[in-house]
């Protein structure tokens, strides 16, 4: 095992959080606090997720690939993985634990294990409900968000989304 470095004695954490609360680039703040937490005794690991360089143990990536339109105030969290030239229509919001209700499909989509939630090539979600059908939410006419699917990409939506390319 390597020797340690030591840490300089003329810093210390509170030091090093006030100039992070100064500095105006958000990498070098991210690093002044990795350096300020192992100055308070923690670990490298805990410093490496604190200055971004790594992901929390079990963390799964967000992945959007080529030509993925996405709409305003969509939110694409950790475990999902929206495939090629799929579209989110604005306000979709995809998290790994939201089931996906693919209509010509015929099936709901889920993660499953440690895979994550994955929108297939060329789909088209917006939002959506559903009724609650049991208790309190039935008897109050209630129901729960739920992104669906309501077609795959055809001429038409290439048509579209070609129109938002020439209005950028």
């Amino acid at each position: 095992m390597s020797t340690p470095v030591a840490l300089r004695s003329d810093y210390d954490a509170t030091r090093l959080r006030s100039l992070a609360r100064r500095a105006k680039d958000g990498p070098q703040t991210r690093r002044l606090l990795a350096l300020a937490a192992i100055y308070d005794g923690g670990t490298r690991t805990e410093a490496a997720q604190i200055g971004g360089v790594l992901e929390p143990v079990n963390a799964t990536p967000v992945i959007i690939e080529d030509d993925v339109l996405v709409g305003g105030n969509t939110g694409v969290y950790e475990g999902t993985i929206v495939r090629e030239r799929a579209v989110l229509a604005s306000g979709v919001i995809l998290t790994r634990s939201t089931p996906v209700f693919d209509l010509p499909q015929e099936r709901i989509i889920k993660a499953e294990g440690s895979r994550s939630l994955e929108i297939p090539a060329g789909a088209v979600v917006v939002q959506g409900s559903r009724a609650v059908t049991s208790g309190f939410g039935m008897d109050n006419g209630l129901s729960i968000y739920c992104p669906i699917i309501v077609k795959y990409r055809d001429e038409k939506t290439d048509a579209s989304t070609r129109l938002e390319d020439y209005l950028r």
